[in-house]
Order: structure tokens, then C-alpha cells, then sequence
């Protein structure tokens, strides 16, 4: 994926925890003209990062993610509840599922721009089915941040998890520091999702 599709991910991820904020804490906005906002900005995403016919990609792991956030934590719950953009855009209403069947597929297919949309949508709060499973969730969270930070040897997260493999005791460490981060974004992200996004920008550059 190019820098754009990841722009374009970033500008609806920002605008969207922004409306988020703003309707929790001052009672703003307006449920159709947003909601109308955050479908455009899916719209321009590809719905797939791979070349079969019908496989699900970013577009709908953000639509899942929306639906969750604004569902389970706004003011908007029962409006958007009933309007959800999972089944405005697909006809169905499976994301509690659905979405981590499509991890597996990405993590099978070694498809690491889909597992890095996957992983920003779990860390600022998707949950579905492992929503009371969070040694899975946890578990899922440390795999797959080393995954999609390890594939990109020139970026700048792996200054903060590289080890030389001359030192293998500081490895231990290294393991730990994956752990308490990965715990630490989900602790911040019920008071200040914003922070966490910026921290998860951090890992990810």
C-alpha cells in the first residue's frame, strides 16, 4: 500500500476519535452529518489488499471499528446502533467475529498493511469476541505489533525494539517492554484515546 492509503487511514482514524471526544464530553455534533463524514472517508479506502474477488480488507476493518466505538461508548449508541456501517456498507452484522476471522487471514497471508489497519483498530479499542478474553487479545496485540514493526527494518519503531543478538539477556527485557507497552495503550485508551492513537503512530513509524 502506498503512503496515501495510510494517510487516508490516519486522517479518518484522527477525525473520527475528534467526533468521538466532542460528543462524549460536550454534546456536539451531529449524528447524520458525521456519521455521513466517516462513511465517505471509508469509501476511500480500498476494500480489499489482496487480488480475490470479494475479500474483505481495511475498509471493513475500520467500518467495525467505528461501529464498536460509537456503539459501546457515545451518546449516539442507539442512533448509530441502529445505523451501523458495518451493515450499511456489507448488509451484515457479523464484526464481532468477522473481524478476527479477517486477522487470521491477513496474519496467514503475511499481508502486514492489513494486520497494521487491524492492529490500530484493536488498540484504540475493538474488541468483538475476545471483548473478555484479554489474554487472547493481549497475545494477539504482542504478535502481531513485532510482526508489522519487524517488517519494516528502516522504520523508525524498531530503534525502540531492536536488540543485538550479541546481548541476549537484555532479549528478556525486550519481551517485557513489548508486554507492558501493548498493556499500557490498552490502560490509556479508556481515558485518553487520542494519546493512544499518537503512541500507536509512534510504534508504527
Amino acid at each position: 500500500m502506498t503512503v496515501s492509503y495510510r494517510e487516508t487511514v490516519d486522517q479518518l482514524v484522527s477525525y473520527a476519535l475528534k467526533v468521538h471526544e466532542a460528543a462524549n464530553s460536550l454534546g456536539q455534533r451531529n449524528f447524520e452529518y458525521e456519521q455521513a463524514v466517516l462513511l465517505n472517508q471509508l469509501l476511500e479506502l480500498p476494500e480489499s489488499t489482496s487480488d480475490q474477488v470479494g475479500d474483505l480488507g481495511p475498509r471493513y476493518a475500520l467500518a467495525c471499528w467505528l461501529d464498536e466505538i460509537f456503539v459501546q461508548d457515545s451518546p449516539w449508541s442507539s442512533q448509530w446502533n441502529e445505523n451501523k456501517l458495518e451493515s450499511r456498507l456489507y448488509g451484515v452484522n457479523d464484526r464481532a467475529w468477522e473481524f478476527w476471522r479477517l486477522a487470521k487471514v491477513a496474519e496467514s497471508r503475511g499481508d502486514e498493511e492489513l494486520l497494521r489497519t487491524l492492529y490500530v483498530c484493536v488498540a484504540l479499542g475493538f474488541r468483538g469476541q475476545l471483548r473478555n478474553d484479554p489474554e487472547s487479545l493481549e497475545s494477539w496485540m504482542e504478535r502481531t505489533k513485532v510482526r508489522i514493526t519487524r517488517g519494516g527494518r528502516s522504520s523508525r519503531s524498531m530503534d525502540v525494539f531492536d536488540t543485538p543478538m550479541s546481548t541476549p539477556p537484555l532479549l528478556t527485557g525486550e519481551r517485557e517492554f513489548r508486554r507492558a507497552s501493548t498493556a499500557a495503550m490498552v490502560a490509556t485508551l479508556a481515558s485518553a484515546p487520542v494519546i493512544t492513537y499518537a503512541l500507536v503512530q509512534y510504534v508504527l513509524r
